[in-house]
């Protein structure tokens, strides 16, 4: 009898829908964005993790606005912002370097360097199909 309630709980709780969240691949371009709109609403920890990522990617932009968020953090946004020495050296690298010329561009400005958008709430099924690479 116990084991039947047991077997009973389990395919009552498989049967309400619940949510996932499934992150994903995102364009430079997009992410920067969602940055810049974090930044502008006052998500300052947010906005310099992604900020961070995709200076990490060799964004130039991404890269001058992490080093300032940095920089000046305790003044501008009252929050330190931690970055680790190789990882401002490299940031400082990708700055003092020439910028690409037009037309040249660089990896970041595709999927070249994949950088994690927001999770979205899917239902468990859609997770599952998406897994298994439909939907």
């Amino acid at each position: 009898m116990k084991s039947l309630l047991i077997s009973l709980a389990v395919l009552v709780c498989m049967a309400i829908p619940t949510t996932a969240r499934v992150a994903r691949a995102a364009p430079a371009a997009e992410v920067f964005e969602q940055a810049r709109a974090q930044l502008e609403r006052g998500h300052y920890a947010d906005a310099h993790r992604r900020f961070a990522q995709l200076a990490d990617c060799g964004h130039r932009e991404a890269a001058r606005i992490a080093l300032e968020m940095r920089q000046f953090g305790p003044q501008l946004y009252r929050m330190n912002f931690q970055v680790g020495p190789k990882q401002l050296a490299r940031w400082r690298a990708l700055l003092a370097a020439p910028a690409p010329r037009p037309g040249q561009g660089r990896a970041v400005a595709g999927l070249a360097c994949e950088v994690s958008a927001p999770a979205e709430e899917v239902s468990d099924e859609e997770a599952h199909w998406r897994h298994h690479g439909v939907g």
